[in-house]
């Protein structure tokens, strides 16, 4: 029976319990080759010979299949996909986790079950080869970048999920020593996924032109989101190459097929970077092609070349046919190909998001080029840089660029490391291509570079490391490059042998063997548990995002705490999990509990909403000066932010900082023009403290940045009216006389009558709470009093004036609050109401 990706003519011999491929057409170039695509196995050479010689055909045996390797082979491709959220915020917490308890179990099943265990130590056997070697030192490299990371738990959650990839891609190299014929089996299975895949693609696409899908991101098949079932399809698309390559007419049709439908739904999905690998990945399969049929004179190439062009351009016209005459007209939607192609430029949202993270990261590597900032941190170092220029808390806590953030997480050696994964493949491939290689070896090298080439795309322009369905297609084509790599022939693994003559050899046999995989043990249940714990906080995340989303916290306090373990301290989207129980805490007015807990908290020093919960729970307690330090801080590291902005202006010129309130508002109007609410601020801050010509100025310049005049309209009415008031018109003048004259009910009636058509003069409402005062009406006085310090007017009197009227309210402890208040300003007779009713 004829092998699979086996040119006629050549045959698989078992030498020492391994396939060797024999050239019998031309014994010229000597070498040996591990046949991994083989369906069979002859009989003994000699006896093969003999055969020959006497003009019998050929005869073969088929070798039993090894069940169990080939099902944990399809677990492999299966485990990720089938694994649910289970109630997580985010789908890959349960995914690397359930990937992580297969490599305990694959690991147990080949070391301590399989009868034919290799006899060699697993630790020597992945450091026979230069893809072993560079990988495991990598490895290495982010566990030694812990040393420089600001948030080890961080590091420790990260480190996990790569570990658990390299050990995947570990056991699947040995699973496939195992079994040659599961990569034939892996094959057709993922190209199978990749036509369910395709089909719910099919019945989404069908449901939104219905119209019972309101967005195609929300098509999902078995994924997390639109963009990893996009990218899942693309990378498994060189399964399909593969079979198209090499495999028998009955596979091949396969091939084509779920090359076809995976190429239909790349298209449908609308994710720009698989659009443009989708190109380059056909043109280099035909620029192959064309090689090949240079270097075989070999037809077959040309008639595999222009099936899966044809096909290719078929999927192009279909699809764009699809969304011009079937898709809703939706306005500001890219309805077709065309569209989005064109939308591709560096001035786009989601690409300038993009270039300007690369940026930050170029920095950090600049700053930090040995180890970098640490495995995981990025997110944390980053913020630095970005979180001083958002205006809000959406922050990108990936780099969209695995590349890049390798190489900022672990230093320039570990992200030259991560490259060289790919490029010692890619030069494999090349070598093996311009060296007419015997098929089976081409074969293998195509699928393991033809399957790198498509994950770099994502990588690229994503974070696939973090993604478990696509860490684990990565894990799977460096399986099998792994696998290879082992029985080459030298040179290609004399680096390899070198390593493991010069240092392995040196450790005794037993030593090296059993304490190898007692520290494999530990890193795989090590690994293992803080995924679980991963996977119990992200339960409880998914409770607090969608509450936080819904406006109101319902769940008690204990139960969100209690839900969320030590580790991770940063939820999936970033923020300090600190701050998601101070969260709560503050909703039950547990100020004290809250500000204990953020105190203590240090996992992301630039992140800033520590910072401005911490005021929120002093502010609540009236706790003014304290609440004003980490306002402060809060503004420092997040300038940007109108929130805290607002409640600096109103917490400076209660210590007497007018003018340092007023810088702040500059200074923010200098970064943030469009803002419509902070010049209303500023506005509003100007009349308080008097400053009339300062205010006209700032209108002025406000309605040469905001095109909405509305907002303004009225702030110019009100401002009209306090130019008036400069010039004492009829109204304001007499209540002024009437006050100063001591006809307090008249001065109430005259200001009550302008402040009703125009409620912003705020001279008029601060005389009308003196006028309230000396009435003994003190509830009114202290509603004027505290509607005026709500918008931001603060003088140090209207505090004592506060303080006064409480204090004739028999509420002594804010009479006190507000003299203490009156008194820090500056207020000379705030001070006396202290000394004299509340020093005791």
């Amino acid at each position: 029976m004829p092998s699979f990706f086996l040119p006629e003519g050549r045959s698989c011999e078992q030498t020492n319990g391994l396939y060797k491929l024999f050239f019998a057409n031309n014994p010229k170039r000597g070498k040996r080759f591990f046949c991994l695509f083989s369906f069979a196995k002859t009989k003994g050479v000699n006896e093969q010979k003999m055969l020959m010689r006497k003009g019998v055909k050929r005869r073969v045996t088929k070798e039993p299949v090894k069940i169990v390797p080939v099902i944990l082979l399809m677990l492999y491709g299966l485990v990720t996909v089938i694994v649910p959220d289970m109630k997580a915020l985010d789908a890959n917490g349960p995914k690397f986790m359930a990937l992580s308890f297969l490599n305990i179990l694959v690991y147990f099943y080949i070391f301590f079950i399989d009868k034919a265990k290799t006899k060699t130590n697993p630790g020597a056997s992945l450091l026979k080869n230069i893809l072993g070697i560079t990988y495991s030192v990598y490895i290495v490299i982010s566990l030694l970048s812990f040393v420089k990371s600001i948030n080890v738990p961080e590091s420790i959650l990260h480190f996990s999920k790569i570990f658990t990839s390299f050990v995947s891609a570990v056991l699947v190299s040995i699973l496939l020593k195992r079994e040659t014929r599961g990569i034939l089996y892996l094959s057709i299975f993922l190209s199978c996924l990749l036509i369910v895949d395709s089909i719910i693609v099919f019945e989404g696409i069908s449901r939104y032109i219905e119209g019972r899908l309101n967005s195609i991101s929300d098509i999902k098949s078995f994924y997390s989101n639109k963009n990893i079932l996009t990218a899942a399809i693309f990378v498994k698309i060189p399964f399909a190459l593969g079979l198209i390559f090499r495999a028998k007419t009955g596979f091949r049709i396969l091939g084509f097929i779920s090359f076809f439908c995976a190429q239909l739904s790349v298209w449908f999905m609308s994710t720009r970077a698989f659009y443009l690998g989708s190109f380059i990945l056909v043109f280099l399969f035909v620029f192959f092609l064309v090689i090949r049929y240079l270097q075989t004179r070999q037809k077959m190439n040309f008639r595999l070349a222009i099936p899966t062009v044809l096909l290719f351009l078929l999927s192009i016209l279909t699809v764009t046919s699809i969304q011009n005459n079937l898709y809703p007209k939706k306005e500001g939607r890219q309805n077709n190909l065309r569209q989005n192609l064109s939308s591709i430029n560096t001035e786009e949202s989601s690409a300038k998001a993009r270039l300007d993270s690369w940026k930050r990261s170029v920095h950090l590597i600049r700053d930090n080029p040995l180890l970098g900032v640490g495995a995981g941190n990025w997110k944390l170092t980053s913020l630095k840089e970005e979180n001083r220029t958002k205006n809000s808390f959406i922050l990108m806590y990936k780099n969209h660029n695995d590349f890049i953030e390798n190489t900022a997480e672990t230093g320039i050696p570990g992200g030259i490391l991560y490259l060289s994964l790919f490029i010692i493949c890619f030069w494999f491939f090349g070598r093996a291509v311009f060296k007419n290689a015997p098929e089976d070896e081409l074969t293998t090298w195509f699928l393991c570079a033809f399957g790198l080439l498509a994950y770099s795309f994502d990588a690229f322009f994503n974070f696939p490391q973090d993604r478990a369905e696509i860490a684990l297609l990565f894990a799977l084509y460096l399986g099998i490059a792994m696998g290879i790599l082992e029985y080459l022939p030298k040179p290609a693994q004399k680096m390899g042998n070198y390593f493991h003559s010069s240092f392995l050899t040196k450790v005794h046999p037993s030593l090296l063997k059993y304490g190898t995989r007692l520290l494999v043990v530990a890193f795989l249940f090590g690994t293992s548990f803080v995924l679980f714990l991963n996977y119990r906080s992200l339960v409880t995340q998914r409770i607090v995002f969608a509450e936080i989303n819904n406006g109101k916290l319902i769940s008690p306090s204990e139960k969100i705490i209690s839900g969320l373990p030590c580790l991770p301290n940063l939820s999936a989207v970033g923020e300090p999990i600190a701050v998601n129980k101070a969260r709560y805490l503050i909703t039950e007015k547990k100020y004290d509990e809250a500000i204990a807990l953020l105190i203590k908290d240090q996992s992301s020093p630039w992140d800033s909403r520590r910072e401005f919960f911490l005021y929120q729970a002093y502010l609540e307690q009236d706790l003014q000066d304290s609440a004003l330090v980490y306002c402060e801080q809060a503004h420092m590291l997040k300038p940007n932010f109108f929130l805290t902005l607002q409640d600096l202006c109103r917490l400076l010129p209660r210590a007497g900082r007018y003018d340092e309130a007023e810088e702040a508002i500059d200074n923010y109007l200098l970064r943030n023009k469009k803002n419509s609410d902070a010049w209303l601020l500023g506005y509003h801050y100007l009349i308080s403290v008097g400053k009339l010509d300062k205010a006209i100025t700032l209108l002025d310049s406000a309605s040469f940045y905001i095109s909405d005049t509305k907002k303004f309209e009225k702030a110019e009415m009100g401002l009209g009216f306090a130019i008036s008031n400069q010039f004492y018109d009829d109204a304001y003048e007499s209540a002024i006389q009437a006050y100063n004259e001591g006809k307090f009910d008249v001065a109430v009636q005259l200001l009550s009558l302008i402040l009703e058509s125009e409620a912003d003069c705020d001279e008029c409402r601060i005389k009308r709470a003196f006028s309230y005062y000396s009435l003994r009406e003190y509830a009114k006085s202290n509603k004027d009093l505290e509607f005026l310090i709500s918008k931001g007017v603060i003088r140090p009197n209207m505090f004592n004036l506060l303080g006064v009227n409480y204090f004739f309210l028999n509420d002594r402890e804010k009479a006190c609050i507000h003299f203490r208040n009156a008194m820090n300003m500056g207020d000379k007779q705030g001070k006396i109401n202290y000394e004299k009713y509340c020093s005791n």
